[in-house]
């Protein structure tokens, strides 16, 4: 057996970013450029949100992904998600039709499902709880820089090449770096925890595996959030790009920048966690971050009515404290039950999935029926009641 290392948080969260990026760069690609890649499947933007529901849906995997890691390992775990989430993006570049596309994000959305549940319990696991905060919001920048960088560079690409070529190099470059996760430092083998015993398949078996100990109440308010934030938050911004064409009639290049300046938005706001999140407090960031969340969507509304500059300014305050509220989420679930962490986070993933998968799937429909209201309204009511449940149940930790 591989002996344990004791990595520096500049080790962990180095490693970490540099994985995530390219994968979250394949899982973001889809909705700033909506209206493109209907065009090019030749669907309408409902379908597409379709199927990045459906991508979403196939997440609820998690919690079997998490017993996979536990007692096999987490990185051999986050080497086949990241080798999924490659082969699902090849499908969808190269698919003829409709159906092939979905396919290829069914698997993509698999692959995710194994791999980001998974980084997150291996670094939260290395990592000591007072930096917790600083090493999960820096890993967590990934994201935003994927946004920043990863996400134009695909928009400028679909300029030159169509959105074909692009997509089929990312996809590449995803199955290539699966063969090298292997080399993180860290807990490779079998867990030795609670939650790395034999599993049950009976009643009892089944409640056990959803028990959280003694901190469950405040557990699970936190993971009802998971769903909560994420359907507020991709109900509204599911169909920002195709709002965007309709007021302004923005075309890829133009898209790129704004999707850079989503990506800014995000990145600014982990490097509030990473350097102050410990200082402010997990839940009370949350609280915050949750307040903000419903006003700025709110002001989206009106906001629409003004010069791009404007409506794009309050486009990017929104995302700044959603992404904020998204963060605080995800570490304040990996300290709600210590001793059950890696379960907590995947049955909070795939809480989170079920939010994205009906936002992703109603919100273009809303769009396409309602208008920008129809957006607007339950991603408002959403935030207002993830503070209600944050107020009343949750706790900082466990």
């Amino acid at each position: 057996m591989q002996k344990d290392q004791t990595p520096n948080l500049r080790t962990i969260v180095g490693s970490a970013m540099i994985f995530r990026i390219l994968h979250d760069t394949g899982i973001q690609f889809l909705f700033p450029f909506l209206p493109i890649f209907a065009e090019g499947l030749n669907v309408s933007i409902a379908e597409i949100g379709l199927l990045a529901s459906v991508r979403s849906l196939v997440g609820l995997s998690t919690p079997l992904f998490g017993w996979i890691a536990e007692n096999r390992g987490y990185r051999s775990t986050m080497r086949w998600g990241i080798l999924f989430t490659g082969i699902g993006l090849l499908v969808f570049g190269v698919s003829p039709n409709f159906l092939i596309a979905a396919v290829g994000l069914a698997i993509m959305g698999l692959g995710s499902a194994a791999f980001v549940p998974t980084l997150f319990s291996w670094s939260s696991a290395l990592l000591p709880f007072d930096q917790r905060s600083r090493g999960l919001g820096a890993i967590e920048l990934a994201w935003a820089l994927a946004g920043m960088f990863g996400v134009p560079l695909i928009g400028f690409s679909i300029a030159r090449f169509g959105w074909r070529p692009p997509i089929i190099v990312l996809s590449i470059l995803l199955i290539v770096i699966s063969f090298v996760i292997g080399r993180l430092p860290g807990r490779a083998d079998r867990q030795a925890s609670q939650e790395s015993s034999d599993v049950n398949l009976s009643w009892s078996g089944l409640l056990k595996f959803f028990d959280l100990g003694a901190n469950k109440v405040s557990a699970w308010a936190v993971i009802a959030t998971a769903g909560i934030v994420a359907f507020s938050n991709i109900h509204t911004f599911s169909v920002y790009a195709q709002w965007l064409v309709d007021l302004h009639n923005l075309d890829e290049i133009s898209l790129s920048w704004v999707a850079f300046g989503m990506g800014s938005a995000e990145l600014l706001s982990n490097l509030m966690i990473t350097f102050f999140g410990d200082r402010i407090g997990k839940l009370r960031g949350l609280k915050i971050s949750t307040i903000g969340s419903a006003i700025f969507f709110a002001a989206l509304f009106w906001l629409q009515a003004a010069v791009l500059p404007i409506f794009l300014t309050g486009l990017f305050v929104a995302r700044f404290f959603m992404e904020n509220a998204f963060v605080n989420n995800i570490i304040l679930a990996s300290e709600q039950t210590p001793d059950y962490r890696t379960k907590a986070l995947t049955i909070s993933s795939a809480v989170g999935t079920i939010g994205f998968s009906m936002a992703a799937w109603l919100g273009p429909i809303a769009y396409t029926n309602i208008g920008p209201i129809g957006l607007i309204i339950p991603s408002v009511i959403g935030f207002v009641l993830m503070w209600l449940v944050l107020q009343l149940f949750a706790k900082e930790k466990g």
